[in-house]
């Protein structure tokens, strides 16, 4: 299986396959379809936006019903939910004195499900670690389908902005932010390591950021570059990367710096 050449001692995506799916055979009916619709995520936002967001917000709506039924309320005192929290009743406050109230509170009110689905998959979904890398698994699929329709657009229907498959100008932001995860582990095991997975990791990671400019959204591409260069050296790093990382900013410093400004 493919999955074993992008494998290594750390992480090995192969056994946690195989691993994962037997666990999540195991688990009774209801924990097992949740657990299958989170791990479809990725593909429901190569859909649309909209069953994203229906997918999303499903995710943090259960969860909170679950707790109210299990009376389980133990993470709410984390500090970053109640920085959330706090964030978001802020927001709901700035938005009433707004000058357009209604409006501006309504989409306040509904980013909330944010932090209730990363509360889900942290204390729920994602609490084995082989079902995490399940959904990485999930992760590499559907950015290697995401760069392969944008690969096609550009050979077929060329343009400034891409925007296949959503029909708007943003499919750079699936391989920004849904893929970012995994594309931050391919990165890191492609610059710690002198191995097959490392080459095979690197190829991956490094094509599918070779595809981000071509969809002319030069902020999700940097979000991306940034993420890669953290990736290699908070992981494991290595001398010569920091080296050569460090060379290439200070010579190309202000030509990033243009990007921003422009």
């Amino acid at each position: 299986m493919f999955l074993k050449y992008i494998s290594i001692p750390e992480l090995n995506f192969s056994n946690s396959w195989k691993n994962g799916s037997n666990k999540i055979k195991s688990l009774n009916s209801f924990e097992k379809s949740m657990t299958i619709f989170w791990l479809l995520g990725p593909f429901v936002y190569l859909i649309e936006r909209d069953p994203a967001d229906f997918w999303l917000t499903s995710i943090g709506l259960i969860f909170l019903i679950r707790c109210i039924k299990q009376r389980n309320w133990e993470w709410t005192s984390q500090i970053w939910f109640k920085s959330a929290l706090a964030l978001w009743l802020i927001g709901l406050f700035s938005a009433i004195t707004s000058q357009d109230p209604s409006f501006t509170f309504q989409q306040g009110f509904v980013w909330i499900r944010f932090p209730l689905y990363a509360a889900a998959a942290q204390v729920w979904l994602a609490r084995d670690r082989d079902v995490r890398i399940v959904m990485l698994i999930s992760m590499l699929i559907g950015m290697l389908i995401m760069s392969g329709i944008l690969v096609a657009e550009t050979i077929i229907e060329p343009k400034p902005r891409l925007m296949w498959p959503y029909g708007d100008l943003v499919p750079g932001s699936y391989l920004a932010k849904v893929s970012l995860p995994l594309f931050c582990v391919l990165i890191a095991i492609a610059a710690s390591k002198k191995s097959k997975a490392a080459v095979f990791s690197g190829i991956i990671g490094l094509v599918s950021l070779g595809v981000s400019p071509l969809t002319g959204e030069r902020t999700n591409f940097l979000i991306r570059a940034c993420g890669g260069v953290l990736s290699s050296i908070v992981w494991k790093p290595k001398l010569i990367w920091l080296f050569l990382e460090s060379l290439v900013f200070f010579k190309n410093r202000s030509s990033c710096f243009d990007i921003f400004l422009e």
